[in-house]
């Protein structure tokens, strides 16, 4: 009562009648409906969307199926499928966490697309996937032949537990050779790295969307430096980082720039490592635009003085 003789007063010094807002107001709910309907006849099946057959677990370990949001950004991510035409099978999303690196994003695509061109080079190498995550990158490499794929995260346990599972479920389904090892390690940047057993080196350290924090741009690089020195005499092994172009204005001044990555390749610099751009791409056809991604190469600066 007390809502409607507020209402009264207002229309006394406004002239809009209680009558006319609820009308308004009706007007907009149906103009909303009418959006939903439209966008859910509009939008694509997810079945037919889902670049991967999501298993999740039951009980204390269960994941998410990728509804809403999250099968949103399994669509962008469009990771391709192997030589052999099959898909790997990810699960998504810890239940009751929010962690970002329990999805997969549209750099992983880019990243297993790049080692799908250079599938000789990965077959029978030594892989060390840093911000692991869902494990997707390194498990594409252990899916085209790598002999050992370390899968390293410094996040919840949650977080390993869903790297293992997709492991698990991977092998089972035979997408993974049996000769390869595959393991899941927690690994915080700024410790000591995951190292090899027998004498045995890194080829191959690969990072997928590990820029987008400038907070973690410091012991990132540390990380990579420590991977890139310790090399026991052998050849270093090639760093590979995909990065994400967000399009984050960090200075008004510029901004076009991509601060985030001007902010990683300083923190680099800082430690004698360069960044150089392998290549840039725009994926396409996907529900949240068309990511740019760009894959780069981190390398000791020394090697490229002559360059």
């Amino acid at each position: 009562m007390m809502a409607w003789n507020a209402c009264a007063n207002q229309r006394r010094t406004t002239g809009i009648t209680c009558a006319t807002a609820w009308t308004g107001l009706g007007i907009v709910c149906s103009m909303a409906g009418s959006v939903r309907s439209f966008v859910s006849r509009s939008r694509p099946s997810r079945a037919s969307q889902l670049p991967y057959v999501v298993k999740p677990l039951r009980g204390d370990q269960r994941f998410q199926r990728g509804r809403s949001w999250q099968a949103v950004q399994a669509r962008a991510a469009r990771v391709p499928a192997l030589p052999s035409g099959r898909r790997l099978q990810i699960a998504e999303g810890v239940e009751g966490s929010d962690v970002l690196g329990s999805r997969v994003w549209p750099c992983a695509a880019s990243m297993c697309s790049w080692l799908r061109e250079h599938a000789v080079q990965v077959e029978s190498s030594n892989v060390l996937e840093v911000g692991s995550g869902t494990g997707v990158v390194g498990l594409f490499a252990a899916a085209l032949g790598a002999a050992h794929v370390t899968l390293s995260d410094g996040g919840p346990q949650s977080l390993e537990r869903l790297a293992r599972h997709n492991v698990a479920v991977n092998q089972e389904a035979g997408l993974i050779p049996a000769s390869a090892d595959v393991r899941v390690v927690s690994f915080q940047w700024g410790e000591s790295a995951p190292r090899l057993g027998g004498g045995r080196a890194w080829d191959w350290v690969l990072g997928s969307d590990v820029t987008y924090s400038r907070g973690s741009h410091a012991m990132l690089c540390d990380a990579l430096a420590a991977l890139l020195s310790e090399c026991g005499g052998r050849a270093p092994p090639r760093v590979l980082v995909a990065h994400e172009h967000r399009g984050l204005v960090t200075d008004l001044t510029r901004p076009r720039v991509d601060g985030q990555l001007e902010h990683f390749q300083q923190a680099a610099f800082e430690r004698r490592l360069s960044v150089r751009v392998l290549r840039s791409e725009t994926l396409g056809e996907h529900a949240i635009g068309s990511p740019k991604v760009s894959l780069l190469e981190v390398q000791q600066l020394e090697a490229n003085t002559a360059q």
